[in-house]
C-alpha cells in the first residue's frame, strides 16, 4: 500500500510558513526545521534568505558561502529582499579548500577576475558578488574601512573569448544603501570608491554614508534618489556639488559635518553653499537637517563665502527644517530663518539646534509662530546649557515664563505651547542624527 501523501501539502504557504515561525526563535532552529521534511523545507528557504545579516563571526565566510550556495542554487537568490555585512577589517578572506574552486568559478563568472583579488578588495567583492546574484535584493547595509578598494570592477569590460559571456552586473532593484565607516579616521571614505556601485544601481532612492570625503571625480548621476543623508561629512562644497548635480526628485536631505579634522581633509562648507548645491531639488525637498561646521577664527574662515539664507524661501514645499543655529548666527541667518519661519505656512516641524541659554530675542519669534501657525505641530529646541545650567531646578520654569511672554494673549498661558508640541532639551552638545522621530 502506498504511503498516504502529506497532509502539508494542502496547506497554503503563507500558512505554512506562519506555523513554521510560531514553532521556533531562532534562525538556526527554523533551519533544521526545514531539514526534516520537503514541505516545510518549501516554506521555510524563503524565510531563511529573506533578510542576510551578519553579526556572529568568523564574518569572513559567511559571504562565501552564500555566493557558492546561489552560485549553486540560483532559485534562491530571488528570495534575498536585504544584505547587511558589519566587516571590522580588510583583511584577505581565508577561504577553505573544498569552497575555492566554486566561490572562484563563480567570481570569474560575475566580474571575469582571472587574477587573484586584491586583498583590500576580497570582502567587497564577496558582498557585491552576494548582492549581483539576489536579484530582488532592495537594501544593503556594509561597513568598510579606509583601506578597501573601489567599486569600479563592475563597469569592467571583459574579453569574452578569455572569460566566457560576462552577464551584466547590475542590481535593478536595489533601492537603499547604507555605507558606514569602521574607525574615525580623518580623511574619511572617499565617494569615487562608490562610483561603479553607483552605476550598477541605478534606480537608488535612499543612501546614507557616513564620514564621506571628496567626490569631485564622481560621473554616475543618482536621478532617482529621494533620501540623502551624509553624517560627519569631510567634504568640500565642490564634492557636495557633484554629489546632488542629479538629484532632481531629492526629498529629505540631511548635511552633518565633522569639526575634528577639517583643517587637514577639506574646506567647510557654509549653509548658504549647502542651499545653492541643493537648487535642482527646489521644487522637491520636504524634510532639510542642516549642520554643518563653521570654524570660528578668521584665519580658518578664509575662502569660506558667508552668504545669507535668503535662498531658504525659494523651497516652498518644506515640511521640517532642522538647523544648527551656530553655523548661521554670524551670517544673520537667524533673522532670515525667523522670517522663513512666519512666511511658511507649509511647515510643519522645526528643530532649532545651539540656542544659547534663553536668548528670547533669537526664539521668540519660533513660540510664536507655534501659536499661530495651526500646521506647525512640532517645535524642538536643543539648548546649550552648562552643567550648572542643566542641574538647576528652576531652568524649565525660566524658559516657560520666555514663552509667556512671547504669548500674543498672555491668558493662554504656557500649558498651551506644550499643546501645540514645543519641546525642551536640555543638552550640553550638540549630538543630533535624526531630529524627527519618523526618521
Amino acid at each position: 500500500m502506498p504511503p498516504m501523501p502529506c497532509f502539508l501539502r494542502s496547506l497554503p504557504l503563507e500558512i505554512l510558513t506562519k506555523i513554521c515561525q510560531e514553532l521556533v526563535d531562532d534562525t538556526a532552529s527554523l533551519a533544521r526545521l526545514g531539514e526534516t521534511c520537503r514541505e516545510l523545507n518549501r516554506a521555510v528557504v524563503p524565510v531563511l534568505y529573506r533578510e542576510i545579516e551578519d553579526h556572529a563571526p568568523p564574518h569572513r565566510l559567511r559571504a562565501v558561502a552564500l555566493v557558492v550556495s546561489l552560485a549553486a542554487y540560483p532559485s534562491r537568490g530571488q528570495y534575498i529582499r536585504a544584505i547587511k555585512f558589519p566587516h571590522p577589517s580588510p583583511a584577505p578572506i581565508d577561504i577553505q579548500s573544498n569552497m575555492y574552486g566554486l566561490y572562484c568559478a563563480a567570481i570569474q563568472y560575475l566580474f571575469g577576475f582571472v587574477a587573484p583579488v586584491p586583498p583590500n578588495q576580497s570582502q567587497l567583492v564577496a558582498i557585491l558578488a552576494l548582492a549581483c546574484l539576489a536579484p530582488n535584493v532592495s537594501r544593503l547595509e556594509i561597513m568598510v574601512s579606509y583601506s578597501w578598494g573601489n567599486t569600479d570592477f563592475l563597469l569592467n569590460k571583459v574579453n569574452n573569448r578569455v572569460t566566457g559571456a560576462k552577464p551584466r552586473c547590475v542590481l535593478p532593484r536595489l533601492t537603499s544603501l547604507v555605507v558606514d565607516l569602521t574607525s574615525p579616521v580623518d580623511c574619511g571614505f572617499n565617494l569615487h570608491r562608490l562610483n561603479g556601485c553607483f552605476y550598477a544601481a541605478p534606480n537608488l532612492t535612499s543612501l546614507a554614508i557616513d564620514r564621506p570625503s571628496g567626490g569631485t571625480s564622481l560621473t554616475a548621476r543618482l536621478s532617482h534618489l529621494t533620501t540623502l543623508r551624509l553624517t560627519n561629512a569631510l567634504m568640500s562644497h565642490r564634492g557636495l556639488r557633484f554629489l546632488i548635480r542629479g538629484c532632481s526628485n531629492l526629498v529629505s536631505f540631511q548635511f552633518t559635518q565633522n569639526s575634528h579634522a577639517w583643517s587637514k581633509t577639506y574646506l567647510p562648507v557654509s549653509p548658504a553653499q549647502v542651499l545653492a548645491c541643493l537648487a535642482p531639488c527646489k521644487a522637491t525637498l520636504r524634510k532639510l537637517h542642516l549642520a554643518p561646521y563653521l570654524p570660528s577664527t578668521p584665519l580658518q574662515q578664509r575662502g569660506i563665502p558667508w552668504d545669507r539664507l535668503d535662498t531658504l524661501d525659494e523651497f516652498p514645499l518644506l515640511r521640517q527644517v532642522a538647523v544648527n543655529l551656530d553655523a548661521i548666527r554670524r551670517q544673520n541667518g537667524g533673522q532670515v530663518l525667523a522670517r522663513f519661519v512666519w512666511n511658511c505656512t507649509s511647515l510643519e516641524g522645526l528643530f532649532v539646534m545651539g540656542l544659547e541659554a534663553f536668548p528670547t530675542e533669537e526664539f521668540a519669534c519660533f513660540a510664536r509662530a507655534a501659536a499661530i501657525r495651526p500646521r506647525l505641530a512640532m517645535l524642538k529646541m536643543q539648548l546649550k546649557l552648562e552643567l550648572g545650567q542643566i542641574q538647576d531646578g528652576g531652568v524649565y520654569e525660566e524658559f516657560l515664563n520666555d514663552l509667556q511672554r512671547c504669548e500674543q494673549d498672555e491668558s493662554s498661558g504656557a500649558s498651551t505651547m506644550r499643546e501645540m508640541g514645543i519641546q525642551l532639551q536640555t543638552v550640553s552638545g550638540l549630538a543630533v542624527t535624526h531630529p524627527f522621530a519618523e526618521d
